[in-house]
């Protein structure tokens, strides 16, 4: 769902100084993502900006821009091994918040439901907040309480998507004594209507980022938000002031938007 806000913000400023955007999707695969950084790198352009491929590691050709001095920031995303710009949202402190917010309304089983191969240094981040805070509350961590279900869910033929809504289902019903969830993917809101479970009465989530859906679901949903035009618009200004900027790692802050699919449980 950040994507097109991302580019949104990219769109806007390109529109204030009278400058042309080419898109080009690498559709999460390296090696096209290699070809179109050649491509560009040999047009008249003024830089890139990239939303990497969800990898571990950069691929070969970003660290080629990186030696050639070729102007190009990296969005969505970090590498402490690449000395670069990078424009991306604190995802720790935003899990760490999130799973504050759960702790606050007495849930103390708190499961995270995640994606390591949609951007794995993003999910670690993440996961990291979330254990951060169950430590900082004295509540322990359970490994077993985190499911990735390893896959790019918005790129999902429908046959596997079901495979992943059910693999989710199974998860839930496995650990029932789980009272709360933060979540990645929207899949978990199938998930639970299969099971006859009520989000915010029966079981509440958080989830990773906002988006239409999330205002008008219902319940609506509470979420945390990234700065995505702002992630866009930034990355932009680095580009056009190229060699004038000292700071490289721009992390942004992320805003917890609490609506109504969290419900206080009980004691």
């Amino acid at each position: 769902y950040h994507i097109p806000d991302i580019l949104l913000g990219i769109e806007q400023e390109c529109k204030k100084l009278g400058c042309n955007l080419i898109i080009q999707d690498t559709c999460n695969e390296q090696e096209m993502e290699n070809v179109l950084i050649r491509k560009f790198k040999n047009e008249n352009i003024l830089g890139m900006i990239i939303y990497p491929t969800c990898h571990e590691f950069f691929n070969d050709e970003i660290m080629r821009l990186k030696l050639d001095n070729f102007p190009f920031v990296i969005v969505d995303q970090y590498w402490s091994q690449l000395d670069a710009h990078f424009v991306h949202s604190d995802n720790k402190k935003g899990t760490y918040e999130a799973t504050k917010h759960l702790i606050e309304a007495g849930h103390r089983e708190i499961g995270l439901l995640y994606d390591i191969d949609w951007n794995a240094n993003n999910t670690r981040n993440r996961i990291e907040g979330y254990e951060q805070c169950l430590i900082d509350n004295a509540i322990p961590v359970r490994k077993d309480y985190l499911f990735d279900t390893t896959l790019n869910t918005a790129r999902l033929p429908l046959g596997i998507e079901n495979d992943v809504i059910e693999s989710m289902m199974d998860f839930i019903t496995s650990n029932n004594q789980i009272t709360a969830y933060l979540c990645s993917s929207m899949l978990f809101l199938e998930a639970i209507k299969r099971l006859g479970i009520k989000l915010g009465e029966d079981l509440s989530a958080i989830f990773v980022d906002d988006s239409f859906l999330a205002k008008h679901y219902n319940p609506a949903l509470t979420v945390i938000r990234q700065q995505n035009q702002e992630m866009g618009r930034r990355a932009f200004d680095i580009l056009l002031n190229w060699g004038k900027l000292q700071e490289k790692n721009v992390v942004l802050d992320t805003e917890l938007i609490v609506r109504e699919s969290v419900g206080r449980l009980h004691s």
